[in-house]
């Protein structure tokens, strides 16, 4: 039975047959990536893994994304469609893995060689459902920023690290394909965040997990608009909002030591609603997070003051004016 939530399935046309000998398939969901997705699809081909394939799920690009995945021939699998989002074309590619595990790989990102063979060496014969290992964080300008667990941990350490807001890049995880399925997939209502919410989902719903010591998924901090983690626009901010109720529902009432990180995430969304102007996206979750028992006091000290005086939204309207005057500075002296 297909458990992937519906309307996920691309109208795609699949050129290359399954490899059916394949331990763990690499998933790549592209969309008008061409400067990167060869970079990405290299990667994996270098890894000294024997039994691993590429499966490259074209979500309707309109630049020349789709000639360079064709050049890679019977490399790869491939396959393509409208655009339907990534979450609709990572559950595309999951559907077509053969494989025991699946990795995804955004198609501006790519792994270290060796990144495969090593998290399999370390958590492929463990009874879990996610293998978790590191990402390193490429930014403008040379700066390297690492993003990783201690190995060892497991599900009951990771969890409150992730609603903390301490994450790895979608690439780190390989997930076991068949407990990925019975959880649904990814969830394509999700416009934004949407790897943190199937981690989270993951998690509360019991996936066992192991951090493991296997290198680097690297991802470029490049400021392209295309990018699903700058997307900040009110739907993407209410699509983040609504995945969080959902998220609610999961912890319950038998897991209050949850309460008090989700109530800081609800608060971070208010002030990011705020920001962008959307007052009732705001006040939406500025209420659950003090249902939640948040009492605001975040940040540095000349912020909490002055959220006392004014609140959050009043707060947001000051950064919102500075950043708008900036702006206009910026352009009058570019001319």
């Amino acid at each position: 039975m297909n458990l992937l939530h519906q309307g996920d399935q691309l109208a795609a046309l699949e050129v290359v047959p399954a490899n059916d000998t394949a331990a763990v398939a690499v998933v790549i969901p592209c969309w008008n990536a061409a400067p990167w997705i060869a970079r990405a699809i290299q990667s994996v081909l270098d890894q000294d893994y024997a039994e691993v394939e590429v499966i490259v799920i074209d979500d309707g690009s309109t630049d020349a994304s789709l000639e360079a995945v064709k050049a890679f021939g019977d490399r790869i699998r491939w396959s393509s469609g409208p655009n339907r989002g990534a979450c609709a074309a990572r559950n595309a590619g999951l559907e077509m893995a053969q494989a025991d595990w699946v990795l995804f790989l955004d198609a501006d990102d790519y792994l270290e060689p060796g990144f495969v063979s090593a998290a399999l060496a370390a958590g492929g014969d463990l009874a879990v459902d996610m293998i978790v290992g590191a990402s390193k964080r490429e930014r403008p300008g040379g700066s390297v920023i690492i993003d990783a667990y201690p190995p060892g941990w497991g599900s009951e350490d990771i969890l409150p690290r992730w609603l903390g807001g301490r994450y790895v890049q979608t690439g780190a995880i390989v997930w076991r394909a068949e407990y990925l399925k019975s959880i649904g997939g990814w969830n394509p209502k999700v416009r934004r965040s949407q790897d943190i919410e199937l981690v989270l989902r993951a998690l509360l719903l019991g996936a066992r997990a192991q951090t493991v010591d296997a290198g680097y998924c690297v991802w470029i901090d490049h400021a392209s608009p295309l990018r699903i983690g700058s997307q900040s626009g009110r739907d993407a901010i209410e699509s983040e909002l609504d995945f969080h109720e959902e998220l609610l529902t999961l912890i319950g009432p038998s897991r209050p030591s949850l309460r008090l990180p989700m109530a800081t995430r609800f608060h971070a969304l208010a002030e990011q609603a705020y920001f962008r102007g959307y007052g009732d996206l705001g006040d939406s979750a500025m209420q659950r997070s003090r249902q939640l028992g948040f009492d605001g006091r975040v940040g540095p000290w000349r912020k909490r003051i002055t959220t006392r005086l004014i609140g959050s939204k009043g707060y947001a309207g000051i950064r919102r004016a500075k950043a708008h005057l900036l702006s206009r500075l910026k352009a009058f002296r570019a001319r």
